[in-house]
């Protein structure tokens, strides 16, 4: 059994609870209360970021004492949200931020983790459709290195085509991953967001008008990820 504190109590730190609970490890939340997370870490082997992004660095550096010698498992999004609520650019262009998270605590194991999925699928893999996701881990320079393990892959009866009748309509006659399919960003975004995944899609194009503003470019793509 492993010990793990959660800091931050909304969708994602509450599902991640739920989900480890029933895993079997110990696992205490964090709430905004004072001193709330600080006592949470000092006793954790591993403590999940689940705060929001933007005040992440921050939240996190002045508990330097308490994740010193901890893994920290980082799963927000360091964003810049539009007059819309969404996303709309990266607070850190060029950078991430569990790479300054690295850099504020080098006593610390930093992984990056879980950031480009929504909520429920964080605790649900087994729901999903065989490699239809796969986890990206990245750790910082300070951590150990190791490779993820390959997904899980049932056993499934040869010659059935075992997706639903949604995904297929959705794959086309070309019977391919429309996602793998695209020819460039914009077609990527498109894909993303008609097969249920905004957020992704939204993140995905943040990410390009980021890369072409460093280019020094314009983007004039006509692509929205709310349609």
């Amino acid at each position: 059994m492993t010990t793990i504190a959660i800091l931050g109590n909304g969708r994602v730190g509450g599902g991640l609870a739920g989900g480890l609970t029933r895993a079997g490890h110990q696992v205490k939340v964090a709430d905004r209360s004072p001193g709330s997370a600080a006592d949470a870490a000092r006793t954790a082997q591993i403590v999940i970021n689940a705060t929001p992004g933007a005040g992440s660095l921050e939240r996190l550096t002045a508990l330097r004492e308490e994740l010193q010698g901890k893994i920290l498992v980082d799963v927000s999004n360091a964003t810049v949200d539009g007059p819309d609520g969404l996303p709309a650019d990266l607070l850190y262009p060029g950078s991430s931020l569990a790479e300054r998270l690295q850099r504020a605590l080098p006593g610390t194991r930093v992984v990056k983790t879980l950031n480009t999925m929504l909520y429920p699928v964080m605790t649900a893999a087994r729901r999903a459709r065989p490699g239809a996701h796969r986890l990206p881990l990245r750790r910082g320079p300070g951590g150990q290195a190791g490779r993820p393990r390959a997904p899980h892959r049932p056993r499934l009866a040869p010659g059935v085509d075992h997706r639903s009748r949604r995904d297929r309509d959705r794959a086309g006659h070309r019977g391919r991953d429309p996602v793998r399919a695209a020819r460039d960003p914009v077609q990527r975004i498109h894909a993303l967001r008609d097969l249920g995944h905004p957020l992704t899609a939204r993140l995905a194009l943040v990410r390009l008008r980021a890369t072409v503003s460093a280019g020094g470019l314009t983007f004039r793509g006509a692509v929205s990820s709310d349609r």
